[in-house]
């Protein structure tokens, strides 16, 4: 299970973010691509590999990129390809995005995608994130991963002492 305030069928209410709503990133800027689109941009593609557990070396050699659902193809769609996002890589990271799913398990987990899959902007220097707070703050991309993942958890009592 997930530690941040949104994940597939999450049920996660305002109460349920004890590290303090204005510690928590709710939702931060994606980069939608192109369909069509076969370059290998980090910012507008995304590798796929069949791994599970994930780990940067499968995604390192993943042989598979996905061109025919680019990211956020159908931005309705609450999973890893489209809405979600998550705090592994920091913002416009270089580093492609890595997308997997599973393959057996029940209905209910059959086929889920699940990855790293960063927040990207067109904006020079990084992207705006909303806060649990209802407040909007601009992330630099260099900032202190250790704060980048620690902004991620809802529960996870990490602090958040630095500016960013």
């Amino acid at each position: 299970k997930t530690d941040g305030p949104f994940y597939v069928n999450s049920e996660t209410h305002l109460g349920d973010i004890t590290d303090g709503t204005s510690n928590t990133i709710a939702l931060s800027e994606s980069i939608l691509g192109e369909s069509g689109q076969q370059t290998r941009d980090p910012q507008t593609n995304y590798k796929f590999t069949f791994a599970a557990p994930l780990s940067d070396f499968a995604c390192r050699i993943a042989p598979g990129w996905n061109y025919a659902d680019p990211r956020g193809f159908s931005w309705a769609n609450g999973e890893y390809r489209n809405g979600l996002y998550n705090h592994y890589l920091a913002p416009n990271s270089k580093t492609h995005d890595c997308i997997s799913a599973l393959l057996g398990g029940g209905p209910d987990v059959i086929y889920t995608p699940y990855g790293w899959k960063t927040a990207r902007s067109l904006h020079v220097g990084g992207v705006n994130a909303l806060r649990a707070d209802g407040s909007l703050t601009f992330i630099g991309q260099e900032i202190d991963m250790d704060v980048w993942r620690a902004m991620s958890t809802r529960a996870g009592r990490e602090a958040v002492t630095s500016s960013f």
